[in-house]
């Protein structure tokens, strides 16, 4: 393998596991060449409850708040993916699930 050309890229749920994945690289000391994150979600914890629900009051992004009802991706669908990538109750914070713990 040539690591000089070592890449990841994703979008969405494809963009967080490759931004978790550049972290994995920056431990291991594998070099990227390129990171290509189309509209990812890295940060997997400060908007959701322990039991995986979206809490307009504790999100630090107005954005979430705004976009809570929007129709391709309402809040309430969110936090059903949230909960199956993460179960119930939620782990706690770490680089290996979120990248902003």
């Amino acid at each position: 393998m040539d690591l000089s050309r070592l890449a990841v890229g994703g979008a969405s749920a494809g963009g967080h596991l490759a931004a978790v994945m550049a972290h994995l690289c920056r431990d291991y000391g594998y070099p990227l060449k390129l990171q290509l994150l189309i509209v990812p979600v890295v940060d997997m914890h400060s908007s959701f409850t322990a039991d995986g629900k979206f809490d307009r009051e504790i999100t630090p992004y107005e954005s979430y708040r705004e976009m809570e009802h929007t129709v391709p991706l309402p809040a309430e669908r969110m936090a059903y993916f949230h909960r199956q990538w993460l179960g119930v109750p939620r782990p706690e914070p770490s680089e290996d699930v979120s990248c902003f713990p």
